[in-house]
């Protein structure tokens, strides 16, 4: 589902099925429709959340817009995979200008596109959020952007985000737009900690956090993706979950996460490359 000249979209509670929420996809449309069936996915029951980048790097990034597009249950932020394009098109003040980056950042796929598939693609790209509210049954509230919110800022900033402003040269909101599309401090500053908690423990002495990390305000949890974990498995610090897990890399995953339970699954390439794994890997209680 798109969302034309909306920046911030905050959904109602899905009181007859479950939600799902994947990370960076780059193009790998198969490995989430391998999830898909294993979760025995329910389309007229569940909802399915992107954190961005759907496109570039990997197979089929067409088909991820064209999904996007079609499949009513299927909802997605913008990521800077998506701004990139849209800046090589003008569509948007981003400040990566021209089709020289994107090109060299994964965009080939769209030189042999044809008029029709063009527009669609436009179209697509310009109905993505930056940011949504998704709320659950048990009363929490997710908030899915693609990169991060920094520490000192609240929830309610991202909610006060309109179309217009973030056109604007208003240099706060489109602070806050480069962060919630580029940001990896914090990502950064989650990896390092986690080295370091593990090197302490393998020195056998309890080992401090190198740098504070204070919760996402504002909100009960935050789910995002662009900074690939270190170990290609999703990462939870606080309330602030990191879900990319190198989808198109060849040790990469696509990984898919269910807030309610905590639950997630995982599944890989094939060694020759020409698609997911058969089997899926399955965790319970994303820690």
């Amino acid at each position: 589902m798109i969302y034309p000249q909306q920046t911030f979209v905050r959904l109602s509670v899905n009181t007859v099925g479950r939600d799902f929420f994947f990370g960076d996809l780059h193009g790998c449309v198969a490995h989430l429709e391998r999830l898909l069936e294993v979760v025995r996915f329910e389309p007229d029951r569940d909802r399915l959340f992107s954190v961005g980048d759907l496109v570039d790097h990997g197979p089929e990034s067409f088909r991820a817009l064209a999904h996007l597009k079609h499949w009513p249950w299927f909802h997605a932020v913008l990521g800077n995979h998506e701004a990139m394009a849209l800046g090589s098109l003008n569509r948007l003040p981003a400040r990566i200008k021209g089709p020289t980056v994107w090109m060299a950042n994964g965009g080939e796929w769209s030189q042999n596109l044809s008029e029709d598939q063009w527009q669609l693609v436009i179209e697509v790209l310009q109905g993505m959020p930056l940011a949504m509210e998704i709320p659950l049954r048990d009363g929490s509230r997710v908030g899915m952007v693609h990169a991060e919110l920094q520490s000192e800022m609240d929830w309610k900033a991202v909610e006060s985000l309109s179309f217009e402003r973030v056109l604007s040269d208003d240099s706060p909101f489109r602070s806050l737009e480069t962060e919630l599309l580029w940001g990896r401090g914090i990502a950064r500053a989650v990896h390092s900690n986690r080295r370091h908690r593990e090197f302490g423990t393998l020195l056998g002495r309890r080992s401090e956090l190198v740098e504070v990390l204070e919760p996402a305000l504002g909100i009960d949890v935050l789910i995002s993706g662009h900074s690939i974990t270190d170990t290609k498995r999703p990462v939870v610090e606080g309330n602030r979950w990191f879900i990319d897990t190198g989808s198109y890399q060849r040790d990469g995953k696509v990984t898919l996460v269910e807030p309610l339970t905590r639950n997630y699954w995982q599944v890989g390439w094939r060694r020759d490359r020409k698609g997911p794994l058969r089997k899926v890997g399955a965790r319970r209680r994303l820690a």
